[in-house]
């Protein structure tokens, strides 16, 4: 059974990969997307019995404690305002998805397992490259509808954003540790650094600086981190000309801290929330001072969206056209307040955390520890910045947070005595 789990898991992250491209490109229905909630459910019931036990074994209770206070701090606002009990099982259904894969990842998965959806992800990039590069030169897309092999809709880039985070954090942690070479080191921060200017991800310019900075922090006695310096600010300046070149007015927002401020505050242009100042907006528009709204929020589901109308709460019918869909924060914040947003934030810290304190005890996964709490910070980015954690995108963050626990299940079969001669091998 649990190697039909595992190859499942692997069908799942495929789909994770390509259920956009399939829809845009070859016409799938975009019911295909719904197909891993039938998965997710099948693996899930399939190892029920295994969840409490391999918890306890991984010491990621307190994660699961973490997210037993953030389900708590939903119960206020809706005793509070009420709710349609369709709508809190859609909400349940949009955030709660991604818990669930993390706990049947840290069931059902190795260290092994963790390392090749790692290396799959590397391999794809070959294929995500040349897609880019044909929607862009060949299809003319660019922004929001550049996706490279996640499509070419809307907000594929959102997509791709996480995805190349992943595969940055992922090649720099393995130079650093001289599982890569150079060459490969630099052939994946060019090209994901030159999507980045040709898909206008701005973003990716700050985060490829915190991933980098981060590793470096944490391996600061690895020789080869000023050869990974240098490389880096290469491959930023060829993702900058690309910028300069597509977008030069997002290129100039870029260098200029006043007015990447000024874009981040904005109001207009479809972002009637601005990013910055979105708490304070929804405050004034929607909570009017009330203290208990801004604590608890208007209920969870009370403000969900969905394709299906039926699925759609009243707020959203009536205020949709703010688009605080857009960001994670901002339904956060209007359904569940500050309690909700915090205890959702502190669900990663508790990631954070634990992966800390595994790193300093198993050398051998440090790669993989490291990069759990590089993505624990960009998932937190990704909260301001758009909606990735709640969109399809956020199955491939999960598994990587879930890499912690299961590094830590294999020191514990192993032993104590085992595991070190594991690292000495």
């Amino acid at each position: 059974m649990e190697k039909h789990n595992k190859a499942l898991i692997f069908i799942f992250m495929i789909l994770v990969l390509f259920d956009n491209f399939l829809v845009d490109f070859l016409g799938v229905p975009s019911a295909v997307r719904y197909i891993n909630d039938i998965i997710l459910l099948l693996i899930l019931f399939s190892c029920m019995k295994a969840i409490r036990p391999t918890l306890q074994r991984t010491g990621t209770m307190s994660i699961v404690i973490a997210m037993f206070f953030y389900s708590l701090m939903l119960i206020p606002g809706l005793v509070i305002n009420g709710g349609s009990l369709l709508l809190i099982l859609w909400a349940v259904r949009n955030t709660y998805r991604f818990f669930a894969f993390y706990i049947v990842c840290i069931c059902i998965l190795d260290r092994e397992d963790i390392i090749r959806i790692l290396e799959m992800f590397c391999w794809f990039q070959h294929l995500n490259l040349a897609l880019c590069l044909f929607e862009y030169f060949i299809l003319g897309k660019t922004r929001d509808y550049l996706g490279g092999m996640f499509g070419i809709s809307k907000g594929c880039n959102a997509y791709l954003n996480v995805y190349l985070c992943i595969i940055l954090s992922y090649v720099i942690y393995k130079y650093l540790k001289e599982k890569a070479s150079t060459g490969y080191m630099l052939y994946i921060l060019l090209s994901t650094m030159l999507i980045a200017g040709l898909a206008e991800l701005k973003i990716l310019f700050i985060e490829i600086v915190v991933i980098m900075a981060i590793a470096m922090l944490m391996n600061r006695k690895e020789k080869r981190i000023r050869t990974l310096l240098i490389f880096g600010i290469a491959s930023i300046v060829v993702g900058l000309i690309a910028l300069l070149v597509v977008a030069p007015e997002h290129f100039k927002v870029l260098m200029d801290p006043k007015k990447l401020v000024a874009y981040a505050s904005s109001e207009d242009g479809g972002y009637y929330l601005s990013r910055f100042h979105a708490f304070s907006n929804i405050n004034q528009l929607f909570f009017r001072g009330d203290w208990l709204l801004n604590l608890f929020g208007m209920g969870f589901g009370n403000c969900e969206y969905s394709s299906f109308s039926f699925l759609q709460s009243s707020f959203y019918k009536e205020y949709g056209q703010y688009n605080y869909r857009w960001f994670m924060h901002q339904v956060l914040f209007l359904e569940s307040g500050y309690a909700g947003l915090l205890s959702y934030i502190g669900i990663l810290a508790a990631v954070l955390f634990n992966a800390g304190k595994r790193r300093r005890e198993d050398q051998e996964g440090a790669i993989i520890h490291g990069i759990v709490i590089v993505m624990c910070v960009i998932a937190v980015i990704s909260i301001w910045y758009n909606s990735s954690m709640r969109m399809e995108c956020a199955y491939m963050i999960w598994p990587v947070l879930a890499g912690s626990a299961v590094a830590n299940k294999n020191v514990k079969r192993m032993g104590l005595k085992g595991a070190d001669r594991y690292r000495r091998e």
